[in-house]
C-alpha cells in the first residue's frame, strides 16, 4: 500500500529524542539577511517577514516569557533587529481570500467544498482520498495569497521589482515548506513565498543573533495599504468570524466537528470546522451534510502545529489557546 507523509510535523514536535526533525531553512533566511546588509547601508533586496499571529504566543516558551507577555509590536521589533525591512501580518490577505471563497461557494450548487488553507490536509486528501480531491477549494491559501499581493500590488505601489523582494513566512507549520515550493504557487515564474520558517527556527535565529526580544520596545507592524479595512489581524481561521463568542471559545478548546451558518446572497450555507486529522477522518462521512468544511491537520489547530516549540502537549496547547483568547 502506498504510504505518503502529509508533512504535518507532528512526529517532529512529539519525538522524545528529537530524531524526527523538519527541514531547516533558517540558514537561508540568515544568509539573505546578512548578504543584504550591504556596504555603506546599500541594500540589494527588500526582505519581508510575513508572520502568523500564533507565533508571538508560542515564542514565549523559548524565552521564558509568561504566555501573552510578548506583544506583536515586540515581535516586530525583534524581526527588524534581525534585518527585515518590513514585517506584515499573515492576515493581510484574509479579506481577499474570504471573498473568493464566498464566490466559489455560491457557485458550488450543493457540492461540499473543502478548504485548501492547510497544506497537510490538502496532501491527505490528494494521497488518501483522491476520490474527494475535486472538492478541494481552488482559492489560494492565505500565505500564498499574501505573497501574491505583496509581489504584485504592493510591489507596484512601492516601485519595487518583484524579483528584488524576498518573503520569509514565519508560522507554526512545517507543511508550508512544501506548499511554497509547488509550481502552482508562483508569481510570474517566481515563488509567492521564498522561505518558510517555523516558530522553532525563529526562536533559534533570535537567540543566535542575541536578540533579547522580551526586552525590546515595540514597533508597529507594517501595513500593506493605508486603508485599515484591507488588513486583518486575528486568530488565523478564515471562517472563524462566523462563530459567535461562545462558539469561538469552543472552537479553540474542543475537538471534533463544529458548525455555523452564513448567508450569502440571501442563501444560507452550513459551514463545518474541524481540527486534527484524527477528528477529520472520524467525521468524513458527516462532511456531506455541509456546504463548506475547513480542516486544520494539527491537534488544536495551527497553535499546535509541527513547527511549534518543544515540548508541545495538550496542556501546553491549552495554555497557548488561553493566551490567544486573553485568558489569565
Amino acid at each position: 500500500k502506498k504510504i505518503a507523509c502529509i508533512l504535518c510535523g507532528q512526529c517532529a514536535v512529539h519525538c522524545p529524542v528529537s530524531s524526527a526533525q523538519e527541514q531547516a531553512h533558517w540558514q537561508e533566511a540568515e544568509k539573505a539577511l546578512k548578504e543584504n546588509a550591504g556596504q555603506n547601508g546599500a541594500k540589494k533586496k527588500t526582505i519581508i517577514a510575513l508572520v502568523a499571529p500564533y507565533v508571538r504566543i508560542s515564542l514565549c516558551e523559548d524565552f521564558g516569557i509568561p504566555y501573552g507577555g510578548l506583544s506583536t509590536d515586540q515581535l516586530t521589533a525583534g524581526l527588524k533587529q534581525l534585518g527585515f525591512d518590513f514585517v506584515f501580518d499573515l492576515g493581510l490577505s484574509l479579506p481577499a481570500v474570504a471573498a473568493e471563497q464566498a464566490k466559489e461557494l455560491s457557485a458550488a450548487r450543493g457540492k461540499t467544498l473543502f478548504s485548501s488553507c492547510c497544506p497537510a490536509w490538502v496532501r491527505f486528501v490528494k494521497f488518501y482520498r483522491s476520490d474527494l480531491a475535486d472538492r478541494l477549494s481552488a482559492v489560494k491559501s492565505p500565505q500564498i495569497k499574501s505573497g501574491e499581493l505583496i509581489k504584485t500590488a504592493w510591489a507596484a505601489k512601492n516601485k519595487i521589482k518583484p524579483k528584488d523582494i524576498i518573503i520569509v513566512l514565519i508560522s507554526p507549520c512545517t507543511a508550508k515548506k512544501y506548499e511554497i515550493a509547488l509550481r502552482e504557487n508562483k508569481v510570474n515564474g517566481s515563488p509567492a513565498i521564498d522561505i518558510a520558517l517555523t516558530t522553532r527556527e525563529l526562536a533559534w535565529l533570535l537567540k543566535k543573533n542575541n536578540v533579547k526580544i522580551g526586552e525590546l520596545k515595540g514597533v508597529k507592524t507594517d501595513r500593506i495599504s493605508d486603508e485599515k479595512s484591507t488588513d486583518y489581524t486575528g486568530g488565523g481561521q478564515i471562517l472563524l468570524e462566523y462563530l459567535d463568542k461562545k462558539q469561538r471559545q469552543s472552537y479553540f478548546t474542543e475537538a471534533g466537528l463544529m458548525s455555523a451558518e452564513v448567508k450569502i446572497k440571501n442563501k444560507k450555507y452550513r459551514l463545518g470546522f474541524v481540527k486534527g486529522m484524527k477528528q477529520a477522518q472520524e467525521n468524513l462521512e458527516k462532511f456531506k451534510e455541509f456546504d463548506y468544511i475547513e480542516v486544520l491537520a494539527c491537534p488544536g489547530g495551527c497553535i499546535g502545529g509541527g513547527g511549534e516549540p518543544i515540548p508541545t502537549s495538550k496542556e501546553i496547547v491549552k495554555k497557548r489557546i488561553g493566551a490567544l483568547l486573553g485568558k489569565k
